[in-house]
């Protein structure tokens, strides 16, 4: 091979390495650029949602305005601030009460499966509201009695009953107060 051919060959793979690195370089862009979009959304999409609270019914621990952190996954409990689904819209309300539990209300007082509550985060009167539930009430399988801590201006199991599990999007565990005080 004659030194015109052997200088043609080498330039020839240099523009071989040349493009692969070309190349290289355009996937490990793409590549850092999809990782960390594609971690958001399984976080937010999957593991974790936000939103902001409508209303005050669940003053003073949470106040309109007030943004949300929720995790999708995972169990609940009594005392659990939990983001619910309706057919027409989210709201958020307090775990009093949980599946097969016996519900009652009496003298501004909850009662589950026959023992007072005591609940310290809650402000007004706990009274029976004017529906058809009839009291005491045994929670299904998947339901799930929730109040709102302002208990004289939610609506909440006592007004519309038991709500599922399916209803439950997730359980509150950050709250950033920036709220005012109304809607």
């Amino acid at each position: 091979m004659n030194i015109y051919a052997q200088a043609a060959l080498r330039e020839a793979i240099r523009d071989k390495r040349s493009a692969l690195a070309g190349r290289r370089s355009r996937r490990n862009l793409v590549i850092s650029l999809i990782a960390p979009a594609t971690a958001v959304l399984l976080l937010f999409g999957v593991f974790f949602g936000l939103a902001v609270v409508q209303g005050n019914s669940m003053m003073p621990s949470v106040k309109h305005g007030d943004k949300l952190l929720f995790a999708r996954l995972g169990g609940v409990r009594i005392g659990d601030i939990v983001l619910l689904h309706s057919q027409h819209d989210e709201y958020i309300k307090r775990v009093a009460a949980m599946p097969g539990d016996v519900v009652d209300i009496e003298d501004n007082r909850v009662i589950i499966n026959g023992l007072p509550q005591v609940q310290h985060c809650a402000v007004g009167g706990t009274e029976r509201q004017p529906t058809d539930i009839t009291y005491p009430i045994t929670l299904g399988p998947d339901e799930y009695f929730v109040l709102g801590d302002n208990r004289e201006n939610s609506l909440d199991s006592r007004s519309y009953g038991p709500v599922k599990a399916a209803q439950i999007r997730g359980r509150v565990i950050w709250v950033l107060k920036t709220g005012s005080l109304g809607p």
